[in-house]
């Protein structure tokens, strides 16, 4: 009946269900008053904002719906319904009928008590923890960021749309770091931050990883990279047969990362550059060789390493390389890349040894935890000795003075400059 006589109200409320489907239509009062003129905005002739942020009404409602679908939709529900958004059978700008955001919202949360539930038995990842090295120890091991753990594998949810937003904010609350407010406020920014990791929201997300203290201006210089690189004929296939016909990632020089970056996508050229290496100096394996370069998920494959697990489980983190090292009175001898990355490996490799040793002791389960931290973290100090005086003796005396003379600056003389390291 509603097909043979279908009326205006009919029509427009199809239209609106089509919309809502397609993550099309009005956007709400942010999107209009703020994202909009954000995406107008040029710089000549070239259009900068929609560079940012392109296809923005997809955007604006996709990371909408996927708000919705999670606890902070009750909040924005009832918010809107106490300031009689949804008075009189209306329905705010950029949003859905009061029954389908509710029961949006009602479901959402009823799903997101079983994530929480998975991510407090750590079967779902958010950002992890603040230290850097704790993250980069917890890799080497397999765990991957804003990921679920199926069977022995992490898989990304970081670019799974709407279900991406209650995913983080499950495991934010498990990860919060802080008291009170401050916990609060971790959680939130926590959660939120998973949005820098979708593919549509790659420009936005970009700016705010240039904003973060603890990343850098590395994705600045990434931003830089991606624009060069789509100069390159077919760069999305080329950059997919690199990844696939490579068995490690690769990590290009520091301060030669739009250079580098772009090596990086070419096959037969990237494996020229050096390999990215693991908290124990290990290459590390490109999960995307293969038919895993052309699949949309991306993986990481948990590893039953006892050096690592035994560092996780003492709360032991290993520190990155110095870029600086000293020996008697000459002081702050400069290392290269390469040195550094030396250096890694033998710490890794004296680590490694040495831990194994005692974990195959009988009276090692014996010890206490913090005696195992305490041994465990004289054991890395030991290796980094070692890895020190290893890079020493290869620089030599004479180029370890000359070094540190040619970094002096006018008001720094260089103490004991002739003497030998």
């Amino acid at each position: 009946e509603i097909v043979e006589n279908p009326d205006k109200e009919t029509i427009e409320g199809a239209l609106a269900v089509a919309d809502r489907a397609t993550y099309k239509g009005e956007m709400g009062y942010l999107g209009e008053k703020v994202l909009e003129p954000l995406q107008g905005w040029t710089l000549g002739p070239v259009p900068v904002g929609n560079i940012v942020l392109p296809f923005l009404r997809t955007v604006y409602h996709i990371t909408a719906r996927g708000i919705d679908r999670s606890p902070l939709g009750l909040i924005g529900t009832g918010i809107d319904v106490a300031r009689g958004a949804y008075r009189c059978g209306q329905v705010p700008k950029g949003a859905a009928p009061l029954g389908e955001r509710a029961g949006d919202a009602l479901m959402g949360s009823a799903a997101f008590a079983l994530m929480g539930l998975y991510a407090g038995q750590g079967k779902i990842s958010g950002k992890g923890p603040e230290d850097a090295q704790k993250r980069k120890t917890m890799e080497a091991a397999g765990w991957q960021p804003y990921s679920v753990r199926v069977g022995d594998s992490w898989v990304s949810y970081a670019n799974w749309g709407p279900m991406a937003v209650p995913m983080s904010y499950a495991a934010a609350l498990v990860e919060g770091e802080g008291q009170g407010a401050e916990y609060a406020y971790d959680v939130f920014t926590r959660g939120a931050k998973v949005l820098t990791e979708q593919s549509y929201l790659q420009g936005v997300g970009n700016i705010f990883k240039v904003l973060d203290q603890q990343q850098g201006p590395t994705y600045g210089e990434k931003m830089a990279e991606g624009l060069l690189s789509s100069v390159v004929p077919y760069g999305a296939a080329v950059s997919t047969v690199g990844q696939a016909t490579d068995p490690f990632l690769r990590a290009p020089e520091k301060g030669d990362i739009i250079g580098g970056g772009i090596e990086a996508r070419l096959p037969g050229v990237r494996e020229g550059l050096p390999a990215k290496q693991d908290v124990l100096g290990r290459d590390v394996a490109n999960p995307q060789q293969g038919l895993a370069a052309v699949l949309p998920l991306r993986t990481s494959s948990v590893k039953q390493d006892s050096v690592v697990r035994a560092l996780l489980d003492a709360g032991i983190d290993v520190p990155e390389p110095p870029k600086k090292i000293t020996e008697g009175t000459v002081r702050d001898i400069p290392l290269t890349q390469a040195e550094q990355r030396e250096y890694r490996r033998i710490v890794g490799e004296e680590l490694s040894r040495s831990v194994r040793e005692i974990l195959a002791h009988p009276a090692w389960e014996t010890v206490s935890a913090q005696e195992r931290a305490d041994e465990l973290q004289a054991i890395l100090d030991e290796a980094r000795e070692t890895a020190r005086e290893a890079v020493l003796e290869r620089i030599g005396a004479d180029e370890a003075i000359r070094r540190v003379a040619a970094t002096a600056t006018p008001a720094r003389s260089v103490v004991g400059a002739g003497a030998r390291p």
